[in-house]
């Protein structure tokens, strides 16, 4: 009885290692810390000009999204979230969701239109909100989204015009180049 108990304890826990979702590690391990996502073959490096990596990860497994997160020591933070390229693309609902959540917190929306980057010219929807302002700066953030190939990328740069244009504008064009460059590879 003993013997079949511990057979029945080991299958289950065996089950346990077989039964965890598909995508736990949609990262991994490259060259100088760097971290691949997997499905895509997009980079997050370890910096990205002044930015700091500071996570990476799946951010919502049924949607198979994952993202990279990155800072500067001025406090100046960029998001990159990647998801498979649906049928159904349109950058403006893509983000739908944190622009009514920029709105419920009191950020007003101060432009939206559409960017390029990198050759060839990839087309990025950008959208900025204002949510603060301190003297001689305006606390902002800019959310972007463009297909690259079957992938979808978006940015959230939160930083404070024009102190931090400088940073966030390293930011996006790197994201956008390196997704250009790295997407499908």
């Amino acid at each position: 009885m003993k013997l079949l108990a511990a057979i029945m304890c080991a299958g289950l826990f065996a089950g346990v290692a077989y039964a965890q979702p598909a995508g736990m590690d949609v990262f991994s391990d490259g060259k100088n810390a760097d971290k691949t996502h997997e499905g895509s073959g997009f980079v997050c490096p370890t910096t990205l000009g002044p930015f700091v990596r500071d996570a990476v990860g799946e951010s919502d497994p049924e949607q198979q999204t994952a993202t990279c997160n990155y800072s500067t020591q001025g406090g100046v933070y960029g998001t990159i979230t990647l998801s498979p390229l649906r049928s159904n693309y349109e950058p403006k609902a893509s983000l739908a969701a944190q622009f009514e959540q920029q709105q419920a917190t009191g950020g007003k929306m101060v432009w939206q239109g559409t960017t390029t980057v990198g050759t060839p010219p990839l087309a990025i929807y950008s959208r900025l909100y204002q949510t603060a302002r301190l003297e001689d700066l305006k606390y902002t953030v800019l959310y972007s989204s463009s297909a690259v190939k079957n992938w979808v990328v978006e940015t959230t740069i939160e930083y404070a015009d024009p102190r931090d244009k400088p940073e966030k504008d390293a930011f996006f064009n790197g994201v956008y180049e390196a997704a250009l460059a790295q997407i499908g590879k």
